[in-house]
């Protein structure tokens, strides 16, 4: 899953489950109605320091090559306060999405033979990732019934060094290789997130929260690698859309008031045709002042297949206050990655179905909270060739996966 949801270390111990229960100030990121239990003031720093190892065929079929443990640092800050008796307001920032990987000396870039590549081994890096920055109020209607809406700025980060098949993209293709550096970023246009609360007594608690798609549009530069005057550095540009995403659940306190018990499903909508991410374009442009005449000979638009489809997650969690001080939590999730078969990339997670563990503990004093977790999860799937037999339609053209056509190779 392309979305760790890592807002609030206590979310993430009981299985990244809070849309019915954390009354915290990173509630602005899962469920902004329960801001209401939020003090006079209070913010959070949330710091998760995510190792990735990922290992693919990145040297062609019947390979297989690992990163290595990479760092990839996930963080957060969220502040909240009362201004009213029944109102609150929040605002945070937060990372909301990300993947990438970096494979050191790929000997047989594609898998193909050196004759074809040309060069001596090279190294294959991308990195994504979104922001947001949120900020909002949320209101207590009664004692049962509480709402918020955050207005969220998204933003965006795409890095590539890549050594790739560029003769793909001409007009007639053929195996042609290249190395290529691109640096897009940008910042998107508004969007919400909305959050319910429902408590019908002091155990039982209903929630429920829906964030609203987002569009960035990034531009930054392409260094080509074609050794013509004015075509070797290009501008460039890419959309990305955060996609609309639906969660829901209920948790309920037990022994005591001494047992959080949480279940929550959560929806991705990774597969809408216009709101999702079904491909993405990589288009350049002459920089201002290149040489005239070249527009003939710029690149085409790169298309980027992902064809993601709509992920679907089980989540649940345990907390028990062992004491007034020290709270320990269990957490467990499970659902499918985003990723289809057809379009797997090396950077990406793998498909199939994915599940992790979570547990951690929590320190709690008279206005201090300590809060420390651990998560595990392993995702392991094999692709045969028939994925690959036919053709497949990408922005009405018919391509060959896994082959020589593909920039973008899958």
């Amino acid at each position: 899953n392309t979305e760790p949801t890592a807002y609030d270390t206590r979310s993430v111990t009981m299985g990244q489950t809070g849309v019915s229960w954390l009354e915290r100030p990173a509630a602005i990121a899962i469920n902004p109605a329960l801001l209401t239990g939020v003090g006079k003031l209070s913010f959070s720093v949330m710091f998760n320091p995510m190792f990735l190892n990922t290992c693919a065929p990145v040297q062609g079929p019947d390979t297989n090559k690992c990163t290595g443990v990479s760092f990839g640092p996930v963080g957060s800050l969220f502040f909240g306060w009362r201004i009213s008796p029944r109102m609150h307001f929040g605002a945070g920032a937060y990372i909301e999405a990300g993947y990438g990987a970096t494979y050191d000396d790929v000997a047989n870039v594609d898998g193909e033979p050196d004759e074809v590549v040309g060069t001596e081994p090279q190294d294959q890096s991308v990195t994504f990732f979104t922001g947001e920055l949120a900020t909002g109020p949320s209101i207590e209607i009664n004692e049962q019934w509480s709402v918020g809406i955050m207005l969220r700025l998204p933003i965006a980060v795409q890095r590539a060094d890549l050594y790739q098949n560029i003769g793909a993209a001409s007009p007639v293709p053929n195996p042609t290789y290249g190395r290529i550096r691109n640096e897009i970023g940008g910042v998107g246009f508004p969007s919400v997130r909305i959050g319910i609360a429902y408590k019908p007594n002091d155990m039982w608690t209903i929630g429920a929260a829906w964030r609203a798609y987002a569009k960035v549009t990034m531009t930054g530069s392409t260094d080509t690698g074609i050794d013509i005057p004015g075509l070797e550095t290009l501008n460039a540009r890419a959309d990305w859309v955060t996609p609309n995403a639906l969660q829901f659940g209920s948790s309920v306190k037990l022994v005591d008031k001494k047992l959080l018990v949480a279940v929550e499903i959560r929806m991705q909508f990774h597969g809408a045709k216009k709101q999702g991410n079904q491909t993405q374009t990589i288009q350049v442009s002459l920089p201002r002042g290149a040489p005239p005449g070249l527009e003939a000979l710029l690149p085409a638009p790169t298309v980027a297949p992902l064809f993601w489809k709509n992920v679907y997650l089980l989540k649940t969690g345990l907390e028990y206050q062992v004491i007034d001080v020290l709270a320990i939590r269990f957490g467990f999730l499970v659902g499918n990655s985003n990723v289809r078969e057809q379009f797997a990339q090396i950077f990406t997670p793998p498909p199939g179905i994915n599940t992790s563990v979570q547990t951690g503990l929590g320190f709690n004093w008279d206005r201090v909270n300590f809060d420390l977790g651990f998560l595990f999860q392993q995702s392991k799937h094999t692709i045969g060739p028939e994925v690959a037999e036919e053709p497949v339609e990408v922005n009405g053209e018919l391509i060959n996966l896994c082959s020589r056509d593909q920039v973008v190779r899958t």
